[in-house]
Formats: structure tokens, C-alpha cells, sequence
């Protein structure tokens, strides 16, 4: 077993190195689980949040759920990602 801490400031000086380095919109399957209430999304329109999943996903589909992040990552929401993963 690992265990490690990273900071935010080093998690997003990695994260800027890996998008510098690669070509968006990137083109494969995607399954997104998106918390529409989260902190960051609440109140803004779904458009904001297909308009950012646009940028860099070309082939996605959008499991869209009325929770927090804090709240979204159930066993029910894995199974119904998994199907449409599944189709």
C-alpha cells in the first residue's frame, strides 16, 4: 500500500503539464458523472457545464445528478453510469 500527499498547488502544477502537452478535444468515450450542485456549478446553467465538457471531450455522455460533489458518488449513480458506459 501507498500513501502520499500532494498539495493543490502541486496536483494543478501536474494537471498544467499534462493539458500543455495534449490536444483537446480528445476522441474516445467518455462517461461523465456530473454533480449540478455542486459548489462550483450551482446556479449556472447546464450549457456552462456542456460548454466545458465540449472543450475537451468529443465523444461524451453526461450522467447529470442534483447533488453536491460531496454527495454524488453513490452506488446507485455507479451503477447507472456503468450503464450507460454499457449502453
Amino acid at each position: 500500500m501507498q500513501w502520499s500527499y500532494n498539495s493543490l498547488g502541486a496536483f494543478n502544477e501536474c494537471l498544467a503539464h499534462a493539458i500543455a502537452r495534449s490536444r483537446f478535444p480528445i476522441e474516445l468515450p467518455a462517461f461523465v458523472l456530473v454533480a449540478t450542485d455542486d459548489g462550483y456549478w450551482q446556479g449556472r446553467p447546464e450549457s456552462d457545464i456542456d460548454a466545458l465538457l465540449d472543450r475537451y471531450l468529443s465523444r461524451r455522455q453526461v450522467l447529470r445528478r442534483r447533488a453536491s460533489h460531496l454527495w454524488v458518488l453513490t452506488p446507485d449513480n455507479m451503477r447507472d453510469l456503468l450503464a450507460l458506459a454499457l449502453g
